[in-house]
């Protein structure tokens, strides 16, 4: 009985402690089914989602991206960028690719949607004048890019929910994932134009970091490729991508900017600047460069060699042949030895993928990476990619792309220039240690393009020629004073200077490379602002100006080409001499390039490639010694500096390269004079074709040599160019003497280029220059040039009032007309009198010559 009385008590104890439990979660949930939920609440419910969180939350709901914005981040700058996973034809664009420049955007609220502000021009304000800054921001406020609808707000941090899909799977002329300069663009002849399908294009993934939120498309194209940007090649080709886009948050803590200067190869991002000076706004240029601050600011002022805070760091790809990796690691280390000169250790540093970090990312805009490319045949360089803070012009990413082809050029190139000199060259392939030391000198120039410096094209010109067949010279300069000159190796060398040990390939970083990386990167102390370290910078190139071997030459677009001592693939300050070394190696090389590459090459291949290598060499440098005929040596002076701004080369040394170029035009039948031609297919003589070439070179420098007489009255004139070229080709024919071949063929392009230059035909003018540099027209629009002729003439009116900034290539000149074709009217008429005079006592082949040359006289005069 006392069993069941107690197990009766605690089933009501039990019972009545439970009843009041039961009603307080049975109250609970009528409370939750009666409560308002919030309308982020309601947003997600029912709905399948994908949620990453980071610097921002992101969800991907049914194919769309949803983000929660954070209210802090309303009107900050913010870089968006993309990068390539996949693609279907890496003639667009090479994986891992980070392409085009960025867009910054600054998102605003208003009312109840978030606008998506494209910054393109952000202004310099370096006033005190408040009315003035505030004025420059509502100034430069942005376009609306686009807009996004407020779905919801967030109540735990008020972020605003809002629907980034059509920012992310979206194409256009600013979110372009491709390259201007690709596979497919073949050297730039070939424009693209990728017409975005969106009913082909969705969304693949979404991603959420710390530092940003990354966005995986899959975005599908027809793309029309034109020649000339005119001609139809190819139409609607489908080109399918993975592009990871990317949205970051810019520096908030910006790093002083640093000026950039004509006068050393930096790369530049124009900005506008507004003070509160009399002047007005100016067109500045900041230097593109890394943050490199010392771990310890006393420690580097008391002289000691630091580590920087955030080194560079460049993760090379594990695709990458193992045969490259060391030499790659090697090129991209080279550079520590230029950061240590003033100061800093470790600066640059190479590791490899990661394969335990997640964090890591080879398509992240976080990670400037060394990815190997395996693309169309031609792609024979090295790209880069630079992706910078355009307030500050501080590098956040750069990125190098080394096609596979590259190794081949290589070995082509060192074949050809030294096949002669070097008999260890002499085989189909080269040694691995030949080949690497190659590899480690392009990637060399690849890194410095990615610190921010510029091509030094005229760094050779500081090399006396013969000083290029010194052994001890060369072992210790190089062949440069520059890696980021063209990198060519050594055609100068003779046979006798390979044995006494002369330098063939570049050598590596020279005495300009030090020195530009001590005006870029070496901190300027006690100053408060950018403007303040003027005076110091100022005072270092000049320094460097005293230094023949910090010389600084920019490249030339165009043509005609004005200055000579800026030239790609040149040696030495001597165009003449340097041709004359070059075609005693190439007379011997062709007499026995069909022997020595025999072994291995069963159809030919390699021996024809060469010969045509050899071709482009030999073309390349004639045209440097045609470039010193109306030459003029361009400076960027400033007040105060005891050198002219340009200097017309002495009437002697022009004369003299006319001299070199008509003797040539009887000298090239020792490239048709080899048993290898008569084994290659049927083509046309490399003698002729070279020969056509000089006669080409020689009339097109008139307009120069024009220029030239009307700026220097002690210059090689006009009349004494032509009555040279007069003289030297209607030499025999003045002296009633038989003529070879060749001289025919020299007259005969003599006088077509005579006729097509005279009244007779058409028109030809010299110019003169409109101001000191005239408009650059852009390389990509010279077919729209040519369609807006009027229109560009009056821009290059107008724009040669302006300060020039020195900053672009040097540009073709305008100049205006000054007549000329009535000395080729009185010559075509003095050639008809010649020939009339010595037909008559001529003979066999000479007599038909002349006669020919007489109808095609006739004819002309008749149509006159």
């Amino acid at each position: 009985m006392k069993k069941i009385l107690y197990f009766n008590i605690l089933v009501f104890l039990l019972c009545g402690w439970g009843m009041p439990v039961a009603a307080k979660q049975k109250k609970e949930e009528d409370r939750q089914k009666t409560e308002i939920k919030t309308p982020y609440q309601k947003f997600f419910e029912g709905k399948k989602k994908v949620t990453k969180e980071g610097w921002m939350k992101v969800h991907r709901i049914n194919g769309k991206v949803y983000v929660e914005f954070p209210s802090v981040y309303l009107g900050k700058d913010m870089l968006f960028a993309s990068s390539i996973e996949n693609t279907s034809d890496n003639g667009e664009g090479v994986v891992g690719q980070f392409a085009g420049a960025g867009i910054v955007f600054r998102f605003i609220k208003q009312d109840s949607v978030i606008q998506a502000n494209m910054i393109r021009n952000l202004p310099f304000d370096t006033g005190d004048n408040r009315d003035l800054t505030d004025l420059l921001q509502k100034s430069n406020c942005g376009g609306v890019y686009t807009s996004f609808k407020i779905e919801a707000i967030n109540p735990t941090d008020s972020s605003y929910l809002i629907d980034m899909t059509p920012l992310f799977l979206e194409s256009s002329y600013n979110t372009n994932p491709f390259s201007g300069f690709s596979g497919n663009s073949l050297f730039g002849f070939v424009s693209r134009i990728h017409n975005y399908r969106a009913e082909r294009s969705f969304l693949k993934d979404i991603d959420a970091k710390a530092w940003n939120i990354n966005v995986k498309c899959e975005l599908s194209y027809n793309v029309d490729r034109l020649i000339f940007g005119a001609f139809l090649k190819d139409k609607d080709v489908p080109v399918t991508v993975t592009v990871n886009k990317m949205l970051t948050l810019l520096p908030e803590n910006m790093m002083r900017p640093r000026l950039a200067d004509p006068r050393i190869g930096v790369l530049p991002e124009r900005k506008m600047n507004f003070s509160d000076s009399k002047d007005g706004a100016k067109q500045i240029y900041l230097a593109k460069r890394w943050r490199i601050e010392p771990v310890s600011e006393s420690d580097y002022k008391q002289g000691k060699i630091v580590e920087p805070r955030q080194p560079i760091v460049f993760y090379l790809d594990s695709l990458m042949p193992e045969f490259w990796k060391p030499y790659v690691r090697a090129g991209v280390e080279a550079w520590n030895q230029a950061f240590e000169r003033i100061g800093f250790k470790n600066v640059v540093r190479v590791k490899d993928f990661p394969v335990k970090d997640t964090t890591f990312d080879a398509n992240d805009i976080r990670f400037s990476t060394i990815r190997f490319s395996p693309s169309v045949l031609w792609m024979t360089n090295i790209q880069t990619s630079l992706h910078e803070d355009p307030r500050s012009g501080e590098i956040l990413n750069a990125s190098i792309y080394i096609h596979q082809n590259l190794i081949y050029a290589m070995i082509k190139n060192r074949m050809v220039a030294t096949m002669t000199a070097d008999s260890s060259v002499r085989h189909v392939c080269l040694p691995d240690s030949e080949v690497g030391n190659m590899m480690k000198m392009h990637v060399m120039q690849a890194v410095g393009k990615c610190l921010g410096l510029a091509e030094n094209l005229g760094a050779s010109y500081a090399y006396p020629v013969d000083s290029l067949r010194s052994a001890s010279f060369t072992k210790e300069y190089g062949l440069s004073p520059s890696i980021m000159d063209d990198l060519v190796y050594n055609y100068i060398a003779q046979p006798e200077d390979v044995q006494k040990g002369v330098l063939l390939e570049p050598k590596g970083l020279g005495v300009y490379d030090f020195f530009a990386i001590k005006w870029l990167y070496e901190p300027i102390y006690g100053v408060q602002d950018f403007q303040e370290e003027l005076t110091t910078l100022d005072r270092w190139i000049k320094e460097g100006q005293q230094q023949p071997y910090c010389r600084f030459g920019s490249k030339q677009i165009g043509y005609p080409v004005y200055d000579p001592s800026v030239a790609r693939g040149d040696l030495g300050d001597d165009q003449v001499k340097a041709l004359g070394y070059l075609l005693k190696n190439a007379k011997i090389a062709v007499q026995h390039l069909n022997e020595w590459y025999a072994e291995n090459d069963e159809n030919l291949q390699m021996r024809a490639e060469l010969s045509q290598y050899l071709d482009g060499l030999l073309t390349g440098r004639i045209q440097d010694v045609a470039n010193i005929i109306g030459g003029i040596y361009l400076r960027d002076v400033r007040n105060g500096d005891d050198k002219p701004s340009y200097e017309v080369i002495p009437r002697e040394k022009q004369r003299a390269a006319v001299k070199c170029l008509l003797q040539l035009t009887n000298e090239f039948s020792w490239l048709d004079d080899n048993i290898l031609m008569n084994e290659l297919e049927i083509q046309d003589s490399r003698g002729d074709l070279m020969r056509q070439l000089v006669v080409s070179s020689l009339f097109a420098r008139i307009k120069p040599v024009a220029l030239c007489t009307e700026k220097s009255k002690e210059a090689y004139s006009i009349r004494e160019y032509i009555s040279d070229l007069y003289q030297w080709v209607w030499g025999k024919t003045l002296k009633n003497q038989k003529l070879t071949r060749n001289e025919m063929d020299v007259q005969r392009a003599f006088l077509t280029s005579v006729i097509q230059t005279s009244a007779v035909d058409a028109s030809v003018s010299s110019f003169e220059p409109v101001g000191q540099v005239a408009l650059v027209t852009p390389e990509r629009n010279n077919l729209a040039a040519r369609y807006c002729k009027t229109v560009l003439e009056q821009m290059v009116r107008d724009r040669a009032k302006m300060q020039q900034s020195g900053f672009s290539p040097i540009p073709m000149i305008q100049q205006n007309n000054y007549p000329v074709a009535h000395i080729y009217y009185k010559m075509l008429l003095d050639i008809q009198q010649l020939l009339k005079t010595r037909i008559q006592s001529s003979s066999g082949a000479t007599r038909q010559h002349y006669d020919y040359l007489l109808f095609k006289i006739r004819r002309a005069l008749e149509l006159k």
